[in-house]
């Protein structure tokens, strides 16, 4: 399916099968993607910050300088994703499956379960690494700004 370009800001996409698709600079603001499978989807600068992705299925998405800053990305699957300069600046990423993933990610990110626990920096690397994915390497908002 080849979505790039398309204009989703607001879209209502929880449970939808977006496996494989091409979603590259989509414009993604503000939509609902709750549950929704995005498996192997190419999502290279889409813009889908402040967005809901609890409990997506996002297992080896090409995440490429993509912005979810803002975004609840709370019990889903970032498994085996590739990051290139991928901002979580305050996602929620609590029960989040990392294991696999490698790529470079811009913090601060909110891992906390039961109450909000921002990381950044060094701590936020050894959360990724405690998590399976040892490859992600981080970088403090200041450093690439």
């Amino acid at each position: 399916m080849k979505l790039d370009i398309a204009w989703l800001r607001l879209a209502q996409l929880s449970g939808a099968d977006l496996s494989g698709a091409d979603l590259r600079k989509v414009q993604g603001q503000y939509c609902r993607a709750r549950h929704a499978k995005l498996c192997g989807a190419d999502l290279q600068k889409a813009d889908i910050s402040d967005s809901d992705f609890l409990g997506a299925d996002l297992s080896g998405a090409r995440l490429q300088r993509v912005p979810f800053s803002g975004s609840d990305l709370r019990q889903a699957s970032l498994r085996d994703c590739s990051f290139q300069t991928t901002r979580f600046s305050d996602a929620r990423l609590a029960d989040c499956d990392v294991r696999g993933a490698a790529g470079l990610v811009i913090g601060p990110i909110d891992v906390g379960v039961d109450s909000p626990h921002l990381m950044d920096g060094p701590e936020l690397q050894g959360w990724f690494a405690a998590n399976g994915a040892p490859d992600v390497e981080v970088h403090q908002k200041a450093d690439v700004d």
